[in-house]
């Protein structure tokens, strides 16, 4: 029997913010789950260290947050993606983020081969 949908995006609040604080050496404010069809987005609120704050008022400065950031989300995949696909029962096809800094925000996209059973 499939999660509840309230219960999935709970489990995956809660681990997906165990491995972004291990990742990053903190954790962000408050984390948003929702699940939709076949579609799962993550809102990170305070998603930046001071230091990446500092960094994204310059554009150099962006790049560089940008790179590390895709290094730690994007090439990372392998450590989150398969803890996600044993919460919901379904197989990831993409994932990708953006960076919102004025609001120090992250938004992270996961979009998964099938409809996610919200039973």
């Amino acid at each position: 029997m499939a999660k509840l949908c309230n219960c999935m995006e709970s489990e995956i609040r809660r681990e997906i913010t165990k491995l972004y604080k291990s990742s990053f050496g903190k954790g962000p404010e408050s984390t948003e789950v929702i699940i939709y069809e076949n579609f799962v987005f993550l809102k990170f609120l305070g998603a930046f260290s001071q230091i990446e704050e500092s960094l994204l008022k310059t554009a150099k400065g962006r790049e560089i947050v940008e790179e590390i950031r895709d290094e730690l989300i994007l090439a990372q995949a392998s450590l989150y993606i398969p803890i996600i696909e044993e919460i919901v029962k379904e197989k990831v096809d993409k994932v990708n983020y953006i960076m919102e800094e004025k609001k120090n925000t992250l938004y992270m996209f996961i979009l998964f081969t099938n409809i996610i059973e919200k039973v």
